[in-house]
């Protein structure tokens, strides 16, 4: 005779797999949620305040990621309503959770609105191809609302990275009111020719010197900036570079250096790998005490292109910004060079941010900040300077 069974027996296992269902439902819905949130809010973050390191990380993944966050940001938030509507629809869900999602949504829109407004609006792009020796160099002009401005060339650092990599020091200084010119090395991105290693090749460094004097040249002329005062703005490697250039070209009127060296590059090569090459931004403190590797570069032969004699030649303002805690350039040293000439009448004017690293970020010690960003003072510092000897209109 067959076994009966029992209907709240055999209704058990419906219910309970409906209820994981809907919280499956539930959970993907939020996971949804959360995610536009955390993007909108990075999106408003990145646009609100000074660059932080997260604009760095993000100009490096992407080419044209800084432009599109708005429209991601944008789909992302549907889609958390999509998904909280899911959530409503499938399943219960408590009164205060659904005041939280309403929350959060309307914090990432409004922070999605600053982060838009900050990347989207006051300037405008278009292409620049300059012809070099050669080759043509292809870049991106930024250009503010309030025309004719002041120009800058960015000088980028070492490497083979192309010029999307800088957009975020050209929208900064786009939306402080100057004409910005993002040029692609050589044989890099958009531009023709043949990318070499400066430090393996010495003659494509001079190579280099002229595509920039070059491209200098030609930011001088563009309708935006013409009758205005054209500068340099550049990081680490361009502290080879700005010198030879600003000497060599009449145009350059000022000229600003991020960590830039002003040794020779055999002493410059020394210091990093004494110092831990590997740890370029100095996360960690050195292998040795950096005055220790500085006296062991004193006692080596200069070797290499030095900057220190073409900036015997350089006649317009300059300044020059420095880390303390920099693990990649010898900075004590740096710092005395231009002090030498500053002391001989030079127009020029150096700071270094106690605790900073070679991106000018205090990323380790006492006051590090988490995440990472730059010192304080260090874009005030900066921009005052370049509105005293560049005012934008």
């Amino acid at each position: 005779m067959p076994r009966s069974v029992s209907p709240l027996v055999a209704d058990q296992h419906p219910i309970e797999h409906d209820a994981s269902s809907g919280r499956a439902r539930r959970g993907f819905a939020w996971g949804l949620v959360a995610c536009a949130w955390i993007v909108g809010l990075i999106a408003g973050w990145v646009g609100m305040f000074e660059p932080p390191f997260p604009m760095l990380i993000l100009s490096f993944l992407a080419k044209p990621l800084l432009r599109t966050i708005p429209w991601v940001t944008v789909a992302l938030l549907i889609a958390s309503l999509i998904a909280m509507w899911l959530g409503h629809r499938f399943g219960h869900v408590e009164s205060w959770l659904r005041r939280m999602s309403r929350g959060a949504v309307a914090l990432a829109a409004f922070v999605l609105l600053i982060g838009w407004s900050r990347f989207q609006t006051g300037y405008a792009t278009r292409s620049v191809v300059i012809n070099a020796s050669q080759a043509q160099l292809v870049g991106t002009l930024f250009a503010p609302r309030q025309l004719p401005a002041p120009g800058i060339l960015l000088v980028h650092g070492s490497g083979r990275f192309d010029r999307h990599l800088y957009d975020w020091a050209a929208l900064l200084l786009v939306r402080a009111g100057y004409a910005v010119l993002n040029v692609d090395k050589r044989g890099v991105g958009e531009s023709g020719g043949f990318w070499r290693d400066a430090w393996q090749e010495p003659t494509y460094f001079r190579q280099m010197i002229n595509d920039h004097v070059a491209a200098v040249e030609a930011l001088s002329r563009q309708p935006e900036v013409v009758g205005q005062p054209v500068g340099m703005w550049g990081v680490s490697q361009a502290g080879w570079v700005i010198p030879e250039v600003a000497a060599l070209s009449p145009v350059v009127r000022f000229t600003v250096t991020i960590s830039g060296p002003t040794v020779p590059f055999g002493d410059e090569a020394l210091f990093s790998r004494l110092a831990g090459d590997e740890d370029h931004f100095g996360w960690n403190p050195p292998l040795r005490p950096l005055a220790e590797i500085d006296a062991i570069v004193d006692t080596v032969t200069p070797s290499g292109p030095d900057p220190a004699v073409a900036l015997t030649r350089v006649t317009v303002p300059g300044l020059w910004l420095y880390g303390a805690w920099d693990n990649s350039i010898p900075v004590a040293k740096s710092v005395q060079v231009l002090r030498g000439l500053i002391a001989a009448g030079k127009p020029f004017g150096v700071k270094v941010f106690p605790e900073a690293n070679h991106g000018l970020m205090v990323t380790r010690g006492p006051h590090r900040h988490l995440p990472p960003r730059y010192a304080d003072g260090v874009w005030g510092t900066m921009l005052q300077w370049m509105r005293e000897h560049a005012p934008p209109p």
